[in-house]
C-alpha cells in the first residue's frame, strides 16, 4: 500500500512539473518567433540557460532516484 501511494505520488508530482516545463518551452518559443527577446538580448540568453538547466536536472533527477527503481 506504502509503495503504491509513493509511486501515485511521484507520477502526479511529475506530470505537474513536465506539464510546467511545457508551458515555460512553449512560452520561450512563441516570445523568440515573435522578437520579444531582440531589444534585451541578455533576458533570452538567461531564460534559455534556465530551461537548459531545469531539463539537466530533470534528467539527472529521473537518473538517480527514479531509474534506480527498476
Amino acid at each position: 500500500m506504502r509503495k503504491t501511494l509513493l509511486f501515485s505520488l511521484i507520477l502526479v508530482g511529475a506530470t505537474v512539473v513536465l506539464v510546467v516545463y511545457f508551458t515555460l518551452l512553449i512560452d520561450w518559443v512563441d516570445r523568440y518567433f515573435v522578437d520579444m527577446h531582440r531589444p534585451n538580448q541578455l533576458k533570452g540568453v538567461l531564460e534559455s540557460a534556465a530551461l537548459l538547466v531545469y531539463v539537466y536536472a530533470g534528467i539527472k533527477f529521473f537518473n538517480r532516484h527514479v531509474g534506480s527503481m527498476r
